[in-house]
């Protein structure tokens, strides 16, 4: 497996869930599913660009590899309020293209909209992804899931939302503090060098030693 080094450059960080409240609010209703498949479905701006209402259904969004970065098909969630929303957008007019606009003028689109929501202009489509890798992280979606939702080709990729969760220190001292209260995790600790041979005797009564 080939690794590399990833991080999420300056202007590009998640936005917060105030904000996207404050976004959807402002939008358009029929412009609140493009959002929403950033915000809930981790889509990229290409993605959500060429995303047709027939790819959102059954809590699902399929990914077409024609829009997809690496021309690979993938599969990921979608949410019930995304699914209402691509509802409205259908009521609207818009099949099967969920986005009538230009590429380019997706940029404008989410421009707007934040400076109606009066939020900072430093916040992009990229933002929305990142929130929900963000948010499949704090409820604990194993890496290689999120990597397959996500379509990261690099794993490391993925890992840069882990070491920017601050949660995973509680989650991981939450988790040493359930140990703690097993049947070793208080009083005296083991030191083990050369094997089993070499184990200090255990101060159990009983003489038993975890395996």
């Amino acid at each position: 497996m080939v690794l590399r080094p990833s991080y999420i450059g300056p202007g590009r960080r998640p936005i917060e869930e105030a904000e996207l409240d404050r976004l959807l609010e402002a939008a358009h209703p029929e412009d609140r599913c493009l959002f929403l498949l950033g915000a809930d479905s981790g889509l990229r701006r290409r993605e959500i660009w060429g995303c047709e209402v027939s790819h959102v259904q059954n809590g699902i969004v399929a990914v077409p590899a024609a829009y997809a970065k690496y021309r690979t098909m993938r599969r990921t969630v979608a949410t019930s309020r995304l699914e209402e929303c691509v509802g409205v957008a259908v009521r609207a007019g818009r099949t099967p293209r969920l986005c009538p606009y230009t590429y380019g003028t997706l940029h404008w689109v989410l421009r707007d909209a934040l400076n109606r929501a009066r939020l900072p202009l430093d916040l992009c489509w990229h933002s929305l992804r990142h929130r929900f890798a963000m948010r499949a992280i704090l409820a604990g979606v194993p890496l290689h899931e999120l990597q397959d939702f996500m379509g990261h080709r690099w794993i490391t990729t993925t890992l840069v939302y882990l070491h920017l969760s601050d949660d995973r220190f509680q989650r991981g001292r939450d988790a040493m503090e359930r140990a703690a209260g097993g049947k070793y995790g208080r009083g005296w600790l083991r030191v083990v060098h050369g094997g089993p041979d070499s184990w200090p005797e255990s101060p159990d009564p009983a003489g038993d030693c975890p395996s």
